[in-house]
């Protein structure tokens, strides 16, 4: 069974009959912030996470810093949901080209 991580408040966004989250072989489960989203991460080692970049705890980027740092928990696939805006854009690329993960400490 696949295990999907989403942020609470983007559920009802992909919540629709016939979406991925109506599939048998996947437990969807939620968080309400970052901190949540590495302790139930921890607790179930979940195959992909949605999130957003702003959140109120933790900003995503941290969060995926956090995550891709970690040996224990980087071997997930990670979706940051941003405004569409240069600024965030730009840091969510930052992470999905690598840019993140190297200047974190990790080549």
């Amino acid at each position: 069974m696949h295990k999907l991580l989403i942020l609470e408040t983007l559920k009802p966004f992909i919540e629709e009959e016939g979406s991925l989250l109506s599939r048998k072989n996947i437990k969807v489960l939620t968080a309400s912030s970052g901190e949540e989203i590495l302790k139930i991460h921890r607790a179930e080692l979940v195959n992909l996470i949605i999130t957003e970049l702003k959140m109120p705890d933790m900003d995503g980027d941290k969060l995926c810093s956090l995550i891709r740092n970690d040996e224990a928990l980087q071997k997930v696939s990670l979706i940051i949901i941003c405004e569409n805006d240069k600024s965030d854009i730009e840091r969510c690329e930052a992470w999905t080209f690598g840019q993140g993960w190297r200047s974190s400490g990790r080549h």
